[in-house]
């Protein structure tokens, strides 16, 4: 696994910085973010733009997660108010996910 580290000063310039990466993601490539107000949202509707993902990428806050399809599909995902891994492992989406994947 290798970590990359985005800094940027705008809402614009970090959306193209995850445009970018969204266009050479492969299968399986997770990013996460976990600060508040961070820009997530802006991030990941820049890596769905480089995925070819056309409809409008909405923060999943109140819906946990969010699947939007295009060259790659995007499991967006929003875990907030929960810091509790225990009660984020009891949703299931590790089942979820494997049977997206055919395991």
């Amino acid at each position: 696994m290798s970590n990359l580290k985005l800094v940027t000063h705008s809402a614009n310039r970090r959306r193209n910085s995850a445009q970018q990466s969204g266009s050479w993601r492969n299968p399986g490539t997770f990013t996460a973010g976990r600060d508040l107000g961070a820009g997530k949202t802006c991030l990941t509707q820049g890596i769905a733009y480089g995925l070819d993902i056309h409809e409008y990428t909405l923060s999943p806050s109140f819906v946990i997660m969010r699947e939007l399809h295009g060259r790659l599909p995007l499991y967006h995902m929003d875990f907030y108010p929960s810091d509790n891994v225990a009660e984020i492992s009891d949703l299931g989406l590790d089942d979820y996910l494997s049977a997206k994947r055919g395991v």
